[in-house]
């Protein structure tokens, strides 16, 4: 049930989302692509403002889909559960609305139209590699994040950059997810540590042990409780005075009081000290 639950993530939902709409927009020729895609001409000419949102929900290329999948599925869910699944979107969001400021102070000038789903997936696949390199893409399958990564990514760059009608320019967006997944490397990593510092420490604070105080303790505690300051002194020094059965401890409380006297004289012995010298004097006897 828990694997269940990690599967269907924002990441599973996102990808279902694509699938669906993608798929309807060529079944009934809607060419959405004209209206959603980022292109910086029409969004600084005729405030189309929209297209910095929704850039990634439509495909330019729908080969691509064959990449956007496995990426969404075998990548993003385990990028999602390793930092936060629910700041998870949000995160995406500002990284997708800043990438496509980005694209479009680059191509402010051009009328051309640039899927997000490029630099999403690029990004997602670059953040993951520096994060969480050595996980397995499945449990029971021996391939790690890094080697999956290098792998679609050299697939993407054959069936995409090879062709002879392939443009340069619309290998920009791919390298724009690229280069923010670098950027925001270091910055979650630290983020991460400092979360699992805070964790661990809040761990520590709450598996001390508390010790229950003693029935003997308790009455003492609330003996001093309700004693001043000079009582719990005199107290003290009553309970330190008093003759012991041990001979080694009245022998030492004995030197301490001559050492006194020859120091200070008679007078500064208190009323406790004089009654332990003729106590002792009297066990002597």
């Amino acid at each position: 049930m828990k694997a269940i639950k990690q599967i269907k993530s924002f990441s599973f939902a996102f990808l279902f989302f694509i699938l669906v709409f993608n798929l309807l927009n060529i079944l009934f020729n809607l060419k959405f692509e004209n209206l959603l895609l980022l292109n910086s001409h029409k969004l600084l000419q005729n405030y189309e403002l929209w297209r910095i949102i929704t850039y990634p929900t439509i495909l330019d290329d729908y080969t691509f889909i064959f990449i956007f999948a496995p990426i969404l599925l075998l990548i993003s869910t385990k990028l999602e559960n390793y930092l936060n699944k629910y700041l998870y979107p949000i995160f995406l969001f500002m990284v997708s609305t800043l990438n496509s400021l980005l694209l479009t102070v680059t191509f402010w000038n051009n009328d051309i139209n640039i899927s997000g789903a490029e630099t999403m997936g690029f990004f997602i696949l670059t953040l993951a590699t520096l994060l969480i390199p050595k996980e397995n893409v499945l449990n029971k399958v021996n391939l790690n994040i890094s080697t999956f990564s290098i792998l679609l990514g050299i697939f993407w760059i054959i069936t995409k950059y090879t062709s002879p009608d392939a443009k340069l320019i619309y290998s920009v967006a791919p390298l724009f997810g690229i280069l923010t997944g670098f950027l925001m490397f270091l910055p979650l990593k630290n983020m991460k540590k400092y979360i699992e510092n805070r964790e661990n420490d809040l761990l520590r604070k709450q598996q001390v042990k508390i010790s229950i105080p003693e029935r003997e303790e308790l009455v003492t505690m609330r003996k001093f409780s309700s004693m001043s300051l000079s009582q719990i002194y005199h107290k003290y020094e009553e309970d330190y005075c008093s003759i012991s059965d041990n001979d080694e401890e009245n022998e030492e409380k004995l030197n301490q009081i001559l050492d006194k006297i020859i120091e200070k004289g008679q007078d500064s012995l208190s009323h406790y000290e004089k009654k332990f010298l003729e106590e002792y004097s009297k066990r002597l006897k």
